[in-house]
This record gives C-alpha cells, structure tokens and sequence, in this order.
C-alpha cells in the first residue's frame, strides 16, 4: 500500500477481543528468512502480514523500554515520530499507518500509560496493526521485524500472552555473505561475529519463553531439503491446514534456487572461503557449548 493510496484508505472499524487473533511474531539474527516467512504466513486467509519492521514494540527504546522504566511514554511517542514512522532511507510506519491515526494513538497511549504502561503499549501495537489487517478482510497479523527474537522476546510475552514467535534460523556462512554483500559487515570476519553474537542473544532472549510458545524454522530445510514437512510442521504448530494460497507463494516465491543456499561458495573469494571454512565450525563449537542450537 502507497502513502498515497493510504490517505484515501477508509479506517476499519475496532475489532472486539472476540474477533481479535493471537498475533504472530517472526524474528531471528537478520538476514535468516524473517522477511519471506512472514510473507508466507501472511497468505492465510485469517492473517495478514505487516508490510514493514515496525521495530518500536521490540526496540530497546521503544516498547520494552517503556515497560522496563527506561523510556518515557512522551519519549516513546516522540521516537515513533521521528525514528520509526518517517525516518528517511528506511521502510517506515507511514507505508500503511496515516499520520492522523498515529497522532491519535500516541494521545490515546500516553493517557493510559499514566495507570497502566502494559496496558497501553498492548493497547498501542494492536490500534496501529489490527487496522491495516482488517483493511485486507483479516481477523489477525503477523509481524516480522527480526529483533522480536531478540529484545522483544522479554517483552512480547507481557504484552501479549497468547504468544506465538516463528524463529528463523539460516547457516551463519550465508547470513555473513548477505551482510557483506549488502555493505552492513566490511568484511566476513566481521559478518560472522555479527550472526554468531546475534545467535548467542537470540538463545539468551528465547529460552525465557515457554517452550510452546516458539517454534524454529530452518531455513534450509524449509526451501530445499523437506519443503513439504517443514511447511507442515509449521502450519500443525500454528493449528492450521496448509491453505491453498500459502501453497501458491510457497511454490512461486520460495524456491530452492530463492534460498542461494551455499551462497557463501560462490561470492566470496578463496581466502574468504578459507576463512570460513577454519572458523565457521568453531563458532558452532562455542555456540554449542554455550546451549545455543545451530543450523
């Protein structure tokens, strides 16, 4: 949805908690398949996927850090203005959320969070969502900023205690490669400390959850080696049939070529792939030994 079409969106009416889904979350280290499993699970006829990171109910400055004291409510409303509804060089709010509905929430949120900061960030997440969800004849939505398993995991199952969080998990040597591809590592040393840290933080954040409330896809294994169980597995997780939409996008946009597993192989040179090859196994090897499970 364009910021120009979304002026001439007519609002949906509230939903009811009756008619309101549990959501769902997808996170992981970056660069794991948060994006396309979201998009996957947004196929559902009851569910519809928000079309950017929204970020602010997970942020350490945003959501948790209101709840955790550290963050005022006026503080958090001035950042959902100027870093996560309009920042430049980034997907942002304004792509579905119109700046008079976010001013009006912003008033609403910081009037509750006077008596009841839980409440009103609960309250805060589900008038900015629930909306753009119905607007697409949807009864619930699916998030997909991949710090939900990171900083939201502490904070997701407060707001929310019907949680559900879809962790996805990619082999480090090809999350390293898409880092330094797209310019956000200089170099694979550092892209391999970034996915294995990332790793370690994602374990530490989501062994606090109940085990029933996270389930892990692989993404390999999901878009190569047991596409159809893998996909079943997830949808029996979730309590749904494998509906036919999903079905479609699964087999159009989610390939095994789209997954450029082993991508590592062929965009790094040899001395990187050396690189790789001596010190990928021993960051599993920490990893491990740290209780963190590895792709």
């Amino acid at each position: 949805m364009t910021e120009a079409s979304l002026q001439s969106h007519e609002r949906a009416p509230e939903a009811s908690p009756v008619d309101r889904l549990p959501p769902i979350f997808v996170g992981g280290t970056g660069r794991s398949g948060t994006t396309v499993v979201g998009r996957l699970l947004g196929r559902h006829p009851d569910y519809e996927v928000i079309p950017v990171e929204a970020r602010f109910h997970a942020s350490p400055d945003g959501l948790p850090g209101v709840l955790g004291g550290t963050v005022t409510p006026p503080e958090l409303a001035r950042r959902m203005v100027e870093q996560w509804y309009s920042q430049p060089g980034r997907p942002k709010l304004s792509t579905f959320v119109r700046r008079e509905d976010l001013d009006a929430a912003l008033e609403r949120f910081q009037e509750r969070a006077a008596d009841d900061p839980l409440l009103a960030s609960r309250r805060l997440i589900e008038e900015l969502f629930d909306p753009y969800a119905r607007s697409k004849g949807k009864r619930g939505w699916v998030e997909m900023s991949p710090i939900n398993a990171i900083w939201g995991a502490p904070a997701l199952p407060r707001l929310f205690p019907r949680l559900r969080l879809v962790h996805a998990m990619r082999d480090g040597r090809d999350v390293a490669s898409s880092l330094v591809g797209l310019g956000w590592a200089k170099d694979v040393g550092e892209a391999l400390q970034w996915w294995e840290t990332r790793m370690w933080q994602v374990h530490n954040m989501c062994r606090r959850l109940a085990p029933e409330s996270i389930h892990v896809v692989r993404f390999e294994r999901l878009l190569v080696e047991d596409r159809a169980g893998a996909l079943r597995e997830l949808c029996d997780w979730l309590g749904w049939s494998v509906e036919p939409a999903m079905e479609r996008f699964f087999a159009r946009r989610m390939t095994p070529a789209d997954a450029h597993v082993g991508r590592w192989e062929t965009d790094f040179g040899r001395e990187d792939r050396a690189f790789l090859a001596a010190e990928y196994p021993a960051a599993l090897t920490r990893l491990k030994a740290a209780g963190v499970p590895v792709p």
